[in-house]
């Protein structure tokens, strides 16, 4: 008999409630470990068990600080911990990952003592705890409670000595340069002698370039300086084709020598960028013999910056540079909270929507639209950047521009709402990232990504949700609009019932009613062109895109890739997206292949076909029946246990068969 049916069996004849004992055997640990390392270094933290026997399910929740740790996945498994299931999410307010693993025999697993398996991250700067929830829960085969003492664990920077003294000319984690090893983030590093090339992540609390000498930040590198900035020497953070070094300081500056802050732009005179400053007393003649621009979004037009106009800290600029080239900022490095001035909401619109902003991030780092104390008064949601073809957007959760992260010394567009909008970068929103727009996107609940072009070029994506909170029509917090590209790749966008063309459109599916969308694209050449079905977790309805044209029907689930034949110009009413009821099926009920997953508080349980006549039972771990109820002509539930944490069992229950699910609940 298999775990899941020895929890059904005993849910079904006994209510286990107190009656249960914990077992508690002496030498029972869950453990993580301290670990110290190099920021922008990958870390494998290993979970580790000791006296684990006769275990049948295992479910945790790991605390971390996203902000310095990103999770990737795990890794190093031993084979009794196969099957676990790892997801990182948030939980009862916190950043976790969340563990789940049941026992796949017809017994429990002793586990021998050490690594159970490793947590793979990826360490940015800074430190992170990782902490054990109260609401872990571990049971044997016979679902008596588990309660091991837990150990939480720590991910940190490198501390290094109270000062080391640089000498010789190479890169900073080499320690044969160090008078007292490679500075950590206790360290005054004093670069006294010949140059030092940063080539790796590095921290130090004071950075004292001493005169004649040099630092210099590496493109796709980076440095913190907790404390004291003083530069006699020079100071360069370099930038070239492949990226810009990342720095970020928190203290005071005392720049007596040379600070040099690059930027690097590609040019034929035709190609726009989108820029800002990092300095606080920058002119348009940093780009000399370039065409410099400011956006009014009063009158809706570019405007031409003399070489003398301010470039405020905060505002973005578009920039074409005649060649390629790489320009220099000089001047106090911009910190701290930083308010935008000059925002201002128009009614009526041209090429942009009304209230289109540009401004600019004012760091010499990234800044994550996503994190921080910012300050979004009468501002929409979405974010836009310019990745020098087209407008990739963010919307907070889906979207190109991943995790909402934008580049160092980067313009970017804000939408104002109403009059009187504010913005207010925050100190805290600066990160060390050097990574391309284009990540492997995370898994979003009831998406669909769809690419669009011609196999040559650089393909536009388009992004359609359904979330129960959104508003018909425009949502300010969740839509995105469709801004216009360079008019030479090809551009795919969905429509709102008020036919304005979006690049993520988030709105409210009524749960019995057929509903579809336009969905537009424009080329500039003839030829074939491909839609291609990239992410899909939209479950419990018939997808499906309709050709007006040719009169293609096309099952979104089944065929991921539509190729057609297209003219030049904009299409707006050849496609459409449709999401249509199920319609109930005759004959013998049968149990059909469903989804089950816990989402915005609530536990969906979604069959392909309307079922009558079909129980569904939730149950805990220690054989609770959470929820009881029965699928009543339709093939879609939706269970609140919102007050529930910990791993559930989902069985769906006929006549004459049944099937079960296992799945994370983090409702609390």
């Amino acid at each position: 008999m298999s775990m899941t049916q020895k929890l059904f069996r005993k849910a079904s004849f006994v209510i286990i409630t107190a009656a249960l004992f914990c077992s508690s055997i002496q030498g029972q640990t869950v453990s993580l470990q301290n670990i110290t390392t190099v920021p922008g270094s990958e870390v494998l933290m290993p979970l580790n068990f000791t006296g684990m026997n006769n275990v049948g399910a295992v479910s945790l929740w790991i605390i971390y600080d996203p902000v310095v740790l990103e999770f990737v996945d795990i890794a190093n498994l031993i084979s009794e911990a196969q099957g676990t299931l790892a997801n990182s999410l948030t939980y009862g307010g916190y950043t976790v990952v969340g563990l789940s693993w049941l026992a796949p025999g017809q017994q429990g697993v002793d586990f021998p003592d050490g690594k159970f398996l490793d947590i793979r991250f990826n360490f940015t700067n800074g430190s992170s705890d990782l902490i054990f929830h109260a609401d872990c829960e571990i049971v044997d085969w016979e679902l008596n409670p588990i309660t091991p003492d837990y150990t939480n664990g720590k991910v940190a920077p490198l501390t290094g000595a109270t000062m080391s003294v640089w000498t010789g000319t190479g890169e900073w984690s080499d320690p044969v340069h160090w008078s007292n090893g490679v500075p950590g983030v206790n360290t005054q590093a004093v670069i006294a002698d010949g140059a030092v090339d940063i080539q790796s992540g590095a921290n130090c609390n004071d950075l004292i370039v001493q005169p004649n000498v040099t630092a210099r930040v590496y493109p796709g590198f980076f440095l913190s300086v907790f404390d004291t900035l003083e530069i006699h020497g020079t100071f360069e953070i370099l930038s070239d084709a492949t990226g810009t070094g990342s720095f970020i300081h928190s203290g005071v500056q005392l720049l007596n020598g040379t600070v040099n802050l690059q930027r690097f732009l590609s040019g034929d005179g035709s190609l726009a960028h989108l820029v800002s400053s990092p300095v606080d007393n920058a002119t348009a003649g940093v780009f000399s013999g370039c065409t410099v621009e400011r956006f009014s979004e009063t009158n809706q037009q570019w405007i031409l910056s003399g070489t003398g106009d301010p470039m405020n800290p905060g505002s973005g600029f578009r920039i074409f540079s005649p060649t390629d080239n790489t320009y220099s900022f000089s001047g106090l490095i911009n910190s701290g909270d930083l308010p935008v001035s000059g925002l201002t909401y128009t009614a009526g619109g041209g090429a942009f929507p009304p209230g289109f902003n540009l401004v600019g991030n004012p760091f010499p780092s990234a800044i994550n639209w996503n994190l921080g104390d910012w300050i979004r008064n009468n501002i929409n949601g979405s974010i836009y950047c310019w990745d020098g073809i087209r407008f990739v957007s963010w919307n907070g959760e889906i979207g190109c521009l991943y995790d909402g992260i934008v580049p160092a010394m980067q313009g970017f567009f804000v939408q104002a709402s109403s009059g009187n909008p504010q913005l207010t970068i925050p100190d805290n929103s600066r990160i060390h990232d050097n990574q391309p727009y284009y990540k492997a996107e995370k898994e979003v609940e009831n998406l669909l990504v769809l690419t669009f072009g011609d196999g040559i070029g650089t393909p536009d994506k388009s992004f359609v949700q359904f979330k129960s909170i959104s508003a018909a029509g425009f949502d300010n917090q969740f839509d995105a609009h469709k801004l216009p590209g360079d008019g030479n790749e090809p551009e795919i966008y969905t429509f709102t019932s008020g036919q304005e063309p979006l690049s993520i459109n988030v709105f409210p599916a009524p749960a019995l009613q057929d509903t579809s969308i336009p969905l537009g694209y424009n080329v500039n050449q003839a030829g074939d062109y491909t839609i291609t079905r990239e992410q899909f977790t939209i479950y419990g309805r018939p997808i499906y895109l309709k050709d007006f044209e040719t009169g293609d029907t096309i099952n979104l689930k089944s065929d991921s890739v539509y190729t057609f034949y297209s003219y030049p110009g904009n299409f707006d009413s050849r496609f459409r997206i449709c999401f249509f009821v199920p319609i109930a099926s005759a004959g013998e009920q049968i149990i059909p292949e469903g989804n089950v997953y816990y989402y915005d508080r609530m536990l969906h349980v979604i069959l392909p076909e309307t079922t009558s006549n079909l129980e569904v039972s939730v149950i805990d771990l220690n054989g609770r029946t959470l929820y009881r109820n029965r699928f009543q002509g339709s093939n879609h539930l939706d269970i609140p246990l919102e007050g529930y944490s910990g791993l559930a069992i989902v069985r769906l229950a006929g006549e004459s068969a049944a099937m079960s699910r296992k799945v994370l609940i983090y409702g609390k």
